[in-house]
C-alpha cells in the first residue's frame, strides 16, 4: 500500500512538471508570434504609420508656432524712437569763403596847380576775391569780425563831362584819362541779428585799396601813376546757413578813397585822381569750421 501510494504521488508530480512545460512553451509561443505579428504589421503599414508621424509633427509645431505668435501679440509694444528735435542753429565760430560782385564810383582828374578838371564821371566793374572772419553768438545777437580782398575791375577810359575843360579831351588829340581800383579789401566789426539759420546784419570799418591814375592816347602815354589808399566803409547784409557748415550772404558797402596826387605831366603838374562814392554789390559762399 505504501508503494502505491509513492508511485500514485511520483505520477501526479511527472503529470504537474509536464503541464509547467507546456505552459511555458504556450507563453514563449505567444510571445514570440505576437512580436513577428506586430513587425509583419509594422512592415506591410510602414507608409500609414509614417505619414501618421508626419501629421502628428506638423500639428506640433503649428501648435508651438501660433502659440508663440499669440504670445507675442500679447505683449506690449514698444512705440518707435523719434529723433530729437535740432536746436537752433549756432553761428559761433571761424569760416572761410569767397565773394563776388560789381561795384560803382565817381572819379575826377584834376590839375592840382591851376584847377582844371575832367569833371566827375561814373565808373563800373567787376569784383571777386576771398572772405575770411569769425561770429561769437550771444543769445539771439551774432558778434563778429570780417575781412576781404578783392581784385577789382572798377575802371574806365573816358572824356572830359565838363565841355570845353580841356584836360582829357583836347580838339585833335585821342588823349583820355583813366582811372582804375586795381584791388579793394576791408577789415570791418558785424552786429547781427539771428533768426534760427537767417542772419540780418550791420557792418562798419575799414577800406583799403590801390587807385591807378593815367593820361594816355592811342600811339603814347603821356603820365601814369598808383598809390594806395584807406577810408571808412560801412554796409549791411542778410546771411542763410543752408546747410550745417554752409552759408551764402549777400551784402552792400559803401567806401571812399577821397582826393590824392596820383600822377605827374612831364613830371612838373601835379595831377590828382579823385575816387569817392564807392558803392559795391556782392554776394559770398562761407564755409564754417564747427
Amino acid at each position: 500500500m505504501v508503494v502505491q501510494g509513492n508511485g500514485r504521488c511520483c505520477l501526479l508530480l511527472r503529470e504537474q512538471r509536464t503541464r509547467k512545460l507546456e505552459l511555458r512553451k504556450q507563453q514563449e509561443w505567444c510571445r514570440t508570434s505576437g512580436a513577428v505579428h506586430i513587425a509583419h504589421t509594422v512592415r506591410k503599414n510602414r507608409g500609414l504609420i509614417m505619414r501618421c508621424l508626419a501629421v502628428a509633427l506638423v500639428t506640433a509645431i503649428s501648435t508651438a508656432a501660433f502659440a508663440q505668435i499669440g504670445l507675442a501679440a500679447d505683449l506690449p509694444t514698444k512705440a518707435p524712437a523719434i529723433p530729437p528735435a535740432a536746436g537752433p542753429y549756432n553761428w559761433t565760430g571761424f569760416y572761410l569763403g569767397i565773394a563776388g560782385g560789381g561795384g560803382w564810383a565817381d572819379t575826377r582828374h584834376t590839375n592840382a596847380l591851376n584847377g582844371i578838371n575832367s569833371g566827375d564821371v561814373r565808373i563800373d566793374g567787376g569784383l571777386f576775391g576771398g572772405t575770411y572772419g569769425y561770429n561769437f553768438q550771444l543769445g539771439s545777437w551774432v558778434l563778429g569780425i570780417e575781412g576781404d580782398f578783392s581784385w577789382s575791375g572798377i575802371r574806365k577810359n573816358f572824356d572830359d563831362s565838363i565841355p570845353d575843360q580841356f584836360f582829357c579831351t583836347i580838339p585833335d588829340s585821342p588823349l583820355k584819362c583813366v582811372t582804375n581800383l586795381r584791388w579793394l579789401g576791408t577789415d570791418r566789426a558785424r552786429l547781427g541779428y539771428a533768426w534760427d539759420r537767417l542772419l540780418v546784419y550791420g557792418t562798419a570799418g575799414v577800406a583799403y585799396g590801390n587807385v591807378k591814375g593815367t593820361l594816355a592816347n592811342a600811339d603814347f602815354l603821356v603820365s601814369i601813376g598808383d598809390n594806395t589808399r584807406a577810408g571808412f566803409v560801412f554796409g549791411g547784409g542778410v546771411e542763410w546757413a543752408f546747410a550745417p557748415a554752409w552759408s551764402v550772404k549777400a551784402e552792400f558797402l559803401r567806401t571812399d578813397f577821397g582826393n590824392k596826387i596820383t600822377y605827374y605831366i612831364s613830371n612838373r603838374f601835379p595831377e590828382s585822381v579823385s575816387l569817392t562814392n564807392i558803392d559795391i554789390v556782392r554776394v559770398g559762399l562761407n564755409y564754417h569750421f564747427r
